[in-house]
């Protein structure tokens, strides 16, 4: 914006009457103070500048007036603003005459590496501590010890935000989800009913609802026959995973068949004698 007050170097003038001078000085005065109080606080009470805050910044505003890093003195370090893809960024140059672009789009410009700073070999980075009181080591890198290369490596005892199950293959497990998995594939109890409390009979077709292992053998010996076990993805199954059969001049004893069921698959056995059958889950599930 413009001034009110002329800050002119060529005033007063030699030629100027001496009674005008007391005028010209007023005017450079309220020129400075005008010009000092764009980003200082340096206001006017009446006509003094007599605040004990005068002097002190509001603001500080930067023109992008550079195209290249300042030349410096010895020593001298600057803080300063350039035009990047046409947006005012602030920069700043040490004393080593090293430049750190500060900013960028308008946003702290904290994807740069060489203004983060790099930690040390084998060092934590560090935040305050939920009390507020300490500090606690969050991150650092390292090496895998199965193949030396280079990893991130987190403290003894870090957890996650919640025990909610991770949704990605590549999040990390929480202890309850593990825990979870590890009950799921425990053995459970044995039966040898189905879901509705009923002996699992032959001639009969069952959908297991998990997986687990299904065992069968005839009550008593019944001379000859056989006994089929079988199980697939339809209804009725029609695959034999396993089956014994003997004629009546050599059996003197009890036939029996057994196999892994698949969660989701049917099953059903069929014999020559009544059967006697033992369903074991991995888990829970059950014959329905």
């Amino acid at each position: 914006m413009a001034w009110t007050y002329a800050f002119d170097t060529a005033t007063p003038a030699g030629t100027d009457a001496p009674a005008t001078l007391d005028n010209d000085a007023r005017t450079k005065a309220l020129a400075i103070q005008e010009r000092l109080n764009a980003d200082h606080y340096f206001p006017l009470t009446g006509t003094a500048v007599s605040d004990t805050d005068a002097g002190k910044h509001r603001k500080v505003t930067a023109q992008a007036v550079l195209s290249a890093k300042p030349t410096l003195l010895t020593g001298e370090a600057a803080l300063y603003t350039k035009t990047v893809s046409g947006v005012s960024e602030w920069f700043w140059e040490d004393s080593d005459g090293t430049e750190k672009q500060l900013t960028s789009g308008g946003a702290l410009n904290i994807t740069s590496s060489e203004l983060l700073g790099i930690l040390a070999n084998a060092t934590y980075f560090t935040a305050v501590d939920e009390a507020g009181t300490g500090t606690v080591d969050l991150i650092k890198a390292g090496k895998n010890e199965a193949d030396d290369t280079d990893v991130a490596i987190l403290p003894d005892e870090t957890r996650l935000a919640s025990n909610a199950a991770p949704t990605e293959d590549t999040q990390v497990p929480n202890k309850k989800y593990i825990d979870d998995q590890i009950a799921t594939k425990a053995l459970g109890t044995r039966t040898g009913n189905d879901e509705d409390s009923a002996a699992i009979v032959a001639g009969t077709t069952y959908q297991a609802t998990g997986d687990g292992f299904l065992s069968a053998w005839w009550t008593s010996n019944a001379g000859g026959g056989e006994i089929i076990l079988y199980s697939s993805s339809v209804s009725p199954p029609t695959t034999i995973i396993d089956r014994m059969r003997v004629s009546a001049n050599d059996f003197s004893g009890k036939l029996s068949v057994k196999g892994f069921i698949k969660s989701g698959d049917y099953v059903k056995i069929t014999s020559d004698a009544a059967i006697t059958a033992s369903w074991i889950p991995l888990g829970s599930g059950v014959l329905t």
